[in-house]
């Protein structure tokens, strides 16, 4: 089922550009993550490896465990490069938000082919990344990528989340970033995070991919954000982002997505 139309409407009406936003925290993470556009070397070799990617024609199962699979029909590693690869704009901007908050120890539910795992892993080589992938064909491409970009702060885990979920938090033990883009369905990521809350570090960031994806996911975000755990959040039209940040006020933002 598509997300209601009005979920867009509403961030169109609400957006904001970085002149309207008073927030000094919210200020300098749009200013210097969201929109800003720098470059890194490492951006073209993992954006080289996403058209590698979208040129591999390796036929692949897709019993995807998720709600994102959209069939059954076995597909090409393009095929699936194609729809579930993170954009490039977001992945930069993970990168930054790796980068901007030194983040250390980090979680990503649905690793796909690696191309959001590389972005955050090599933001900060003394980071640890663990990346949780259901489908064992698929992490077995992710391994190459990792691979050929030579990020070495990577553990990867193949199984469903609901049988590893616990045993990654258990070796990160407190967690500063987490990325959740493994499962589509509104009530698992609601209870993802509910399973992740006790790891998180004092000012971990949980970033939620395809808020609107369907009505679960749209009504799964709209509840993940009165969560009194979080007081600072803020919807970048497809990714959302719940901040910890003990003693500031809560306020909820809605501004342009990175580029």
């Amino acid at each position: 089922m598509p997300v209601p139309a009005g979920s867009y409407l509403q961030y169109v009406l609400k957006v904001k550009n970085m002149h309207r936003v008073h927030s000094p925290f919210m200020f300098s993470l749009y200013q210097d993550v969201i929109r800003n556009t720098r470059q890194y070397y490492i951006f073209e070799e993992i954006e080289e490896e996403r058209k590698r990617l979208l040129q591999d024609s390796e036929l692949l199962s897709n019993n995807d465990p998720g709600a994102g699979s959209r069939g059954v029909k076995p597909r090409t590693v393009s095929e699936i490069a194609a729809v579930s690869l993170v954009r490039p704009a977001y992945g930069r901007m993970l990168f930054k938000l790796v980068q901007h908050f030194q983040y250390k120890n980090m979680l990503e539910l649905g690793t796909s082919l690696g191309i959001s795992g590389a972005y955050l892993a090599a933001a900060a080589a003394d980071a640890n990344l663990i990346t949780i992938e259901g489908r064992e064909e698929i992490s077995r491409k992710a391994a190459v990528t990792f691979g050929r970009l030579g990020l070495k702060n990577i553990t990867q885990i193949q199984g469903l989340f609901e049988n590893t979920l616990e045993t990654a938090l258990q070796q990160l033990k407190n967690v500063d970033l987490v990325y959740l883009d493994g499962d589509h369905r509104g009530e698992a990521v609601k209870q993802h995070v509910k399973t992740i809350l006790p790891f998180l570090s004092k000012n971990a960031l949980i970033v939620v991919d395809d808020i609107r994806w369907s009505p679960s996911m749209w009504q799964a975000w709209q509840e993940l954000k009165k969560m009194p755990e979080f007081e600072v959040t803020a919807d970048l039209l497809r990714m959302g982002l719940l901040f910890k940040r003990p003693g500031q006020a809560s306020e909820d933002f809605t501004l342009y997505p990175p580029r």
